[in-house]
């Protein structure tokens, strides 16, 4: 009979000379297996290191985040999680998103860059209904900012 296993989120900082905050997906039984999982991995990789701010988090394959994770997501985070065939323990920047950025006009977090604006700011509309051809049109004017003097 095999162990019914699950993911774990686990979010820990790692100190090798410097200071770093992780997060790596860990497939365990329990919340404690997958510390101690993480802790063992970590004593085969490093040498001198030290952990801290060890946090676990159970994903709801179900309910994550509100929906149901798909088949292919459930995939990746088979490829993705500790242990897998290449006995590698993937890291990820805490402060990093899974999906990628490809938006210009955005940094890492979905925040509008400096200079950048976006399309809709002082966007007004204005909604006009014709009388006779019961017509509805909307007209959208940008303001220009006002300088104060």
């Amino acid at each position: 009979m095999s162990k019914e296993y699950s993911f774990h989120v686990v979010y820990y900082t790692l100190e090798i000379n410097k200071s770093f905050e992780y997060k790596s997906i860990i497939k365990a039984s329990s919340i404690e297996e997958a510390k101690f999982i993480l802790n063992k991995k970590l004593n085969k990789d490093f040498l001198f290191f030290n952990i801290k701010n060890v946090r676990v988090y159970k994903i709801n394959l179900d309910n994550y985040k509100g929906r149901k994770l798909s088949d292919a997501q459930i995939d990746i985070l088979e490829n993705v999680s500790y242990p897998n065939g290449k006995h590698k323990l993937y890291k990820f920047n805490t402060k990093d998103w899974f999906k990628p950025n490809n938006c210009k006009s955005r940094d890492k977090v979905g925040r509008f860059k400096s200079g950048s604006t976006p399309w809709n700011k002082n966007l007004h509309l204005k909604i006009i209904k014709d009388g006779n051809s019961k017509k509805t049109i909307v007209v959208g004017t940008k303001k220009q900012n006002e300088k104060k003097t």
